[in-house]
């Protein structure tokens, strides 16, 4: 056995590996069965160096033709993949287009003279192409983080190693016939070569499919199953960055803490059902009210909170008076006339300030509130607790 049939044999073990990963981590989670895409062109990629071995045993032209088709192929289903694991348009049409072409431009160099730079660049051309658009796609994606960046720079070295082989074949020579190129010297390089590159492409694949499955086992780890809020774990978590970069940008954070009014009753009386209708509800109303910016969270129970960045006291307290009067509207089916009412409890962040801290001051405004009849907004800062502070929050508003 020759080192370019060793390196065949490499590559459809290493493209059979890959495949066997991509499908076990879409069938085991349901909501990534789209890498079976990705799975599907490694797949579809190592039929290529098992034609290539029959070619080399059989020296028949169906299996050169097989190892072009696969190959060529594979790349355009990544293309597919890639559209589909980040959930962009897929342009079937020019898929599909640009694969006919790739196929009808091998077959119309079918019988010309191997070694010959046009010949070469021709072969060479489509995958050429079709890794140009994979680096295309990734590009398109977003969010983009490093590792996405890196599969796109990745796809744009294979396209550059697609543009080089030809003057590699030509200078080396590839063998007058697709039986002399199997045991050739360029044979090994060109293996080789493409698959170490597509074991990087692997490689990252694998990385990014496992950060998107942590940053989703995360995600449903941090958000309340009722309202679809970040719970109380995940609000600790975003509100400590936020607060972070407010220290560094010195930029006024207010904490907002809501508790819906006698919600023990309402339960009581209507049902959980009920109870789990106004939750919703007042959820969606925070959704609405709050910028894009803010933190909404649903920290048990009947008790919400909402943290603001870029957000003095005054427009806060605009905030939490917006959110108390959109309830007076809010009216359920089962119970029309059952009004509901909420207070809040607020805290402006100070610099050197922990979560914690800021905390415990929005609670004890709530706790102040309540005490005073509830249905109002009362912050922890005095100077904010005086009816003339919601004129002035008005002012800054206009």
């Amino acid at each position: 056995m020759n080192s370019a049939v060793f390196a065949l044999i490499v590559n459809t073990v290493v493209c059979l590996m890959f495949a066997a990963t991509f499908f076990v981590i879409g069938t085991s989670n349901r909501s990534f069965r789209r890498v079976w895409w990705v799975g599907t062109a490694y797949l579809v990629g190592a039929c290529t160096p098992g034609s290539e071995l029959l070619v080399r045993f059989t020296g028949s032209g169906l299996f050169v033709a097989t190892s072009f088709i696969s190959f060529v192929a594979s790349f355009y289903v990544t293309a597919a993949a890639l559209t589909k694991f980040y959930r962009l348009p897929t342009p079937w049409p020019m898929l599909a287009t640009l694969l006919a072409l790739s196929i009808g431009l091998r077959f119309a160099i079918w019988g010309g003279q191997r070694n010959d730079l046009t010949y070469e660049i021709l072969y060479q051309l489509p995958f050429a192409i079709a890794n140009l658009l994979c680096a295309l796609v990734l590009f398109r994606a977003r969010p983009r983080h490093a590792l996405d960046t890196a599969l796109g720079m990745m796809f744009v070295v294979v396209v550059l190693h697609f543009l080089v082989k030809p003057f590699l074949a030509a200078y080396f020579g590839s063998g007058p016939t697709a039986v002399d190129y199997a045991s050739s010297i360029y044979a090994l390089f060109s293996q080789s070569s493409t698959g170490i590159l597509l074991v990087c492409i692997g490689l990252l694949l694998v990385l990014i499919v496992t950060r998107a499955m942590l940053a989703e086992a995360q995600a449903r780890s941090e958000t309340d199953s009722l309202s679809g809020l970040v719970n109380r774990r995940g609000f600790t978590r975003l509100a400590e960055e936020m607060m972070k970069r407010a220290d560094r940008s010195k930029a006024p954070t207010t904490l907002l803490v809501f508790d819906l009014d006698h919600f023990k009753s309402i339960n009581d009386t209507y049902g959980h059902d009920v109870g789990d209708g106004f939750i919703l509800a007042f959820a969606e109303i925070l959704r609405i009210c709050a910028p894009a910016s803010a933190i909404i969270a649903r920290l048990g129970g009947e008790e919400f909170a909402v943290m603001l960045d870029d957000a003095p006291a005054p427009v806060a307290r605009l905030f939490g008076e917006n959110i108390r009067t959109h309830l007076v509207h809010l009216h359920l089916d089962p119970c029309p006339e059952q009004r509901i009412t909420v207070s809040v409890g607020a805290a402006t962040l100070h610099q050197g300030s922990t979560l914690s801290h800021l905390m415990k001051q929005a609670d004890s405004a709530l706790y102040r509130a309540k005490n005073a009849g509830r249905d109002r907004v009362v912050f922890a800062d005095p100077l904010m607790r005086s009816p003339a502070s919601l004129a002035a929050a008005r002012t800054v508003r206009t």
